[in-house]
């Protein structure tokens, strides 16, 4: 049987941003302006520092509005201060209002702010790595990954520099790329466990599921109560053809609170491959078809119809090969194939009438040797000889050379009708 439910994993991407937990840093820039005023005093400098005096108090104002969450007001006061720098702003002063911005939703000015950085403060890795997550974000890989690189050229032990590179890269179609920079990042995969998740993804999207498995058993290894990782790992034995070790996951997972729908697919999946489990198969499929909203999933119902009608048609369980033949011709999303397992239902519930008006559609549109031989059947029945003659010729035209079991009952059948062959 033709498995519909091996499709892509559902894969981790956690969103780039930790915005929030970066702006904690902010209050080192007001130490960082009062060491700027005790170097020009020392120097001498004529210049009155009540500018710079001014700019604290607008950062230290800020950090105040930062407390009590007021991110608005906190932008306005930065920006207030960087004005009043000037070209003298220092580079921590720039990246928290680059932040700020960015949490205000303003991410073109962001952006200006730290091509400001990169232009003053060429090695400034932080600008570029901020960068890298904004254009990440906005789905412009190519900068996101240029950022990024540059970012990891100044700082190589940036390990969020790495995620950001090797995604970029796989957005891009560079997956070889992409598997490159992040076996140069596994050193750091303890302090950032992101980096072993895409580089599980990516190893899956090449199709070589048996490093991605690799990957996703050490992250399961570290993490047991990971069931994303362990749905992940499971899908990527079964696309290697792993199913002993697949089930075992996915039974627990069924346990557990993890999607129910994305783990009896895969079972249904499994247990389809082996005649022997078909009934497992076809109760995975009951909890499924109840699960899925027909209308708005209609492919996802149309195919997982589509094989319990046939799973159920295989086991003999004749009314249940109809009730879900009917389920799905009454979806969006019909399929004309069960028409052809409910007629031969209704053969076997000795339905002639209404196993003829299916298989007639199903000839209309895939005039196939097994239709023509399953119209004659019921032609037979209903004692239409002349017209069960001419579907046996056309059953046998179609089988020879192709179905030779087909053909040869075609052929006795027609030997029985009295009609030369």
């Amino acid at each position: 049987m033709e498995n519909k439910n091996s499709s892509r994993p559902k894969l981790k991407r956690k969103t780039i941003f930790r915005w929030i937990a970066a702006l904690l840093i902010i209050s080192m820039a007001t130490v960082e302006v009062v060491q700027y005023m005790q170097v020009a005093a020392e120097a001498g400098s004529d210049y009155i520092d009540v500018t710079r005096q001014a700019a604290s108090d607008s950062l230290s104002e800020g950090n105040s509005y930062l407390m009590k969450g007021d991110f608005k007001s906190a932008l306005k006061s930065y920006v207030d201060a960087v004005e009043l720098y000037g070209a003298d702003a220092p580079e921590s002063v720039l990246l928290d209002t680059a932040q700020l911005y960015y949490a205000n939703g303003d991410i073109d000015s962001a952006i200006v702010v730290l091509n400001r950085i990169t232009a003053a403060f060429p090695e400034s890795s932080d600008a570029y790595l901020i960068l890298a997550e904004i254009y990440f974000e906005k789905e412009d890989y190519t900068p996101a990954y240029e950022n990024s690189d540059k970012c990891i050229s100044l700082s190589p032990e940036t390990a969020r520099a790495y995620v950001i590179a090797a995604a970029s890269q796989s957005f891009l179609g560079n997956e070889e790329d992409a598997i490159q920079i992040l076996n140069d990042a596994l050193p750091y995969a303890d302090d950032v466990p992101e980096i072993r998740t895409v580089l599980a993804e990516t190893y899956f999207t090449y199709g070589d599921y048996e490093s991605a498995a690799s990957i996703y058993e050490i992250i399961v290894e570290k993490d047991s109560e990971d069931e994303e990782s362990s749905y992940n790992l499971a899908l990527c034995y079964f696309n290697a053809g792993r199913y002993e070790d697949a089930l075992p996951l996915l039974l627990t997972l069924e346990k557990g609170e993890y999607d129910p729908l994305s783990v009896k697919l895969l079972l249904s999946s499994i247990y389809v491959m082996d005649s022997s489990t078909y009934e497992k198969a076809l109760s995975e499929y009951d909890d499924v078809v109840t699960l899925i909203d027909a209308s708005e999933e209609s492919e996802l119902y149309s195919d997982a119809t589509t094989n319990a009608c046939e799973i159920a048609y295989d086991l003999g369980l004749l009314d249940k090969c109809i009730e879900y033949a009917d389920l799905n011709l009454a979806s969006p999303l019909p399929n004309d194939e069960v028409r052809l397992y409910r007629a031969f239902s209704y053969i076997g519930k000795e339905k002639y009438s209404e196993a003829l008006e299916d298989i007639t559609i199903v000839i209309k549109k895939d005039p196939s040797s097994l239709a023509y031989y399953c119209k004659a059947t019921a032609e037979l029945a209903l004692e239409k000889y002349s017209d069960a003659s001419a579907d046996l010729l056309k059953c046998s035209e179609l089988s020879k050379g192709k179905d030779e079991e087909l053909y040869a009952q075609c052929q006795e059948l027609l030997s029985y009708l009295g009609t030369a062959a």
